[in-house]
Parts: structure tokens; sequence; C-alpha cells
């Protein structure tokens, strides 16, 4: 992502500043016949690669909170034309629109840092832990974390007192 132009309103009330910026979006659909990128309700062809990768570069976006999602297509589906299909490494998501979310600003992803805020709970020492290792898509119900706090109380019926989350990958 590069950025590209600042525009600015002036007036005597409101000074707004909106960065356009350049954004590459990338799927990796080696079956795939098709593929069209649905962002902001609007949909931008994709270029299908040599490596199986489907490829865009969109300007124009400016600073903000944006929904993507993609639009496969093969010709060999005779149920459907096609299907949407929720970016697999988004890290963000709306569930009822079915869609990847993502804020740009200065012109790339922005990603809020996360500021560990318990450093002052005691942790139990190591041969008093009781560890359960676990595979959130399979442990929760809905496979997400908003899951697992659901079943915290349980764990700790059992005696859990520490939880490791495996596997956790980032983009």
């Amino acid at each position: 992502m590069e950025g590209d132009n600042i525009f600015v309103w002036d007036t005597p009330f409101i000074r707004l500043f909106s960065r356009i910026i350049k954004m590459k979006f990338s799927l990796f659909a080696p079956t795939i016949d098709d593929v069209k990128l649905i962002l902001d309700d609007k949909e931008i062809d994709m270029d299908k690669q040599s490596d199986g990768r489907f490829i865009c570069t969109v300007d124009n976006i400016f600073n903000g909170d944006h929904k993507y999602k993609f639009r496969i297509k093969r010709k060999e589906w005779i149920w459907s034309n096609s299907i949407d299909i929720i970016d697999p490494y988004a890290t963000k998501y709306n569930l009822k629109e079915k869609c990847a979310l993502f804020r740009s600003a200065n012109g790339k992803e922005y990603h809020e840092e996360f500021h560990w805020k318990y450093d002052q709970i005691k942790l139990p020492e190591n041969k008093q832990l009781v560890l359960y290792e676990m595979f959130v898509q399979d442990f929760a119900d809905n496979g997400q974390f908003s899951g697992v706090i659901n079943k915290l109380d349980y764990l700790v019926e059992l005696g859990i007192n520490a939880i490791e989350l495996t596997p956790i990958m980032g983009k």
C-alpha cells in the first residue's frame, strides 16, 4: 500500500484531511476461474496470476473503515454462478453481512495496538499450573474467541488455571 494525495476541505467551521491511498488485495485460489473483489459495495475484477493467486490494486481508498469480500466463480459449478467468501486472513469481519472489515489510515491498513493491563495479577507457579491446550475452532460453539469466553467458567470448574491457544497465526 502506498500513500498518494492529501485533500483538504477548509471552511471556517470544518477542516477535514483525507488521505487517498492505493491498496493491493490478493487471494490464492488456483482452482477458481474468476474472482472479483467486492469493496464497499463496488465490484472490482482481479487478475489471475500463473501461481494461482488473484490480485488487484485499488486506488482512491480514503482513511476510515471499509468492508470487503471476494466473489469467486468456477465454470463447472451448476448450482450457482458464484459464491461470496470472506478473506481467510481477515482479522475482523461482520458475519451478518458476510464480509471482512479493515481500517485504513495514513496510507496503510491500521491495527490498534494492544496494551496489556493485567501485569499486577499473580500467576500460578509452574508446578501448580493445570494447562488446557485449546484449538479455538473446535472448543468454542461458534469457532471464535467470543465462544471461548462463554465457557471459561466451565474450565475453572474443571480446575484449569491456564490456557494455551493453538494455533494462532498472523498475516
